[in-house]
């Protein structure tokens, strides 16, 4: 990510090969929604394609969401689906 920054700010622009491109959804979701997706729901589905799940400090959970996922997905279709269902609520 930093030489990404470096290039841009040098070169207006990346000097990394292409490579395979992927979509990173973020979602934060409250504590007091039921959802219909639940947490070992979420992970039986994607598996080592979640990258990240975390419970934030109330301070931050304001902004954010009280808890917090990012996936890695490969198509616009998937994206669109992700966020349908992890925002889905009961």
């Amino acid at each position: 990510v930093y030489k990404i920054w470096a290039d841009m700010i040098a070169f207006d622009r990346s000097t990394l090969a292409d490579g395979e491109h992927h979509y990173a959804p973020f979602i934060g979701r409250r504590a007091n929604k039921q959802y219909k997706m639940n947490l070992p729901e979420v992970q039986a589905k994607y598996g080592d394609r979640l990258k990240l799940h975390e419970r934030l400090a109330p301070a931050i959970a304001k902004l954010m969401g009280d808890e917090i996922f990012l996936v890695i997905v490969d198509t616009e279709e998937e994206l669109n689906q992700y966020y349908k269902e992890m925002m889905e609520t009961c």
